[in-house]
């Protein structure tokens, strides 16, 4: 098992199973009456450990999991997360060679992240995205609607940085679904953001979805009318031309 292999299922822990913190946190237990003591728990870490004399130099500010372990040729391994102003770190560490090494390596590991990166909102709630500000609305009273994000994203980005490089992709809904009325705030499309730290391998993503601004209403059978006439005679023209 690698030490990415490690930092991933650590991440589905911390991820899908948010409760984690209700068992990695738990400094000692005792499983049975009969037990002359109580296990305690490995991870020397926990920031609820300040305050206990063997391990309150190693306690660590935000730390709540994850897990210890040994083997011979792995040596003293430790897949530690730590939480800051809303951040959580995950952090890998293998080959130490005792189990205070293994704590010692993950403050460095931890203090690198903590102090170099941070959490940015790079776009805001209702955001309107340039060359995508309207979409097309059939037998409305207008033919196109406008629209905005319904959601902001944020991506963990270093320390200082102003003005992200954040790519972005919109996919608007098939335009036959578009049908008016459409009420206001309706999903119509999706847009996702994409945005890579230089230096690292893989990119962040996030995915918002692309709501309407206003409520769409229907236009009246006239209006209909005449903008099929309409239609009808710009075809007609464009086809004339078109021979020429």
């Amino acid at each position: 098992m690698s030490a990415m292999d490690a930092a991933i299922l650590a991440k589905y822990i911390v991820t899908e199973h948010p409760d984690f913190t209700e068992f990695t946190t738990i400094q000692s237990y005792k499983f049975r009456e009969r037990d002359a003591k109580p296990m305690i728990n490995y991870n020397w870490m926990l920031e609820a450990n300040k305050d206990i004399a063997n391990f309150k130099a190693y306690a660590y500010p935000g730390l709540d999991g994850l897990k210890t372990g040994h083997t011979t040729k792995a040596g003293n391994c430790f897949t530690g997360t730590a939480v800051r102003d809303g951040m959580r770190l995950i952090s890998v560490v293998m080959g130490a060679d005792s189990e205070a090494h293994r704590f010692t390596e993950t403050k460095k590991v931890l203090d690198y992240g903590f102090n170099n990166f941070e959490i940015k909102q790079v776009v805001a709630a209702k955001s309107v995205i340039a060359g995508n500000e309207t979409v097309p609305v059939q037998k409305g009273k207008n033919e196109s609607v406008p629209v905005v994000t319904d959601a902001g994203v944020t991506f963990i980005v270093p320390k200082g940085t102003v003005n992200p490089a954040i790519e972005t992709a919109v996919a608007v809904n098939d335009a036959s679904t578009l049908v008016a009325p459409i009420a206001n705030a309706t999903a119509v499309g999706k847009v996702t953001y994409t945005y890579k730290i230089e230096g690292m391998e893989q990119a962040q993503q996030k995915t918002v979805n692309l709501i309407t601004a206003e409520e769409a209403e229907k236009a009246g059978w006239f209006k209909l009318l005449m903008r099929a006439i309409g239609d009808f005679f710009g075809d007609l023209f464009t086809g004339i031309k078109d021979l020429f």
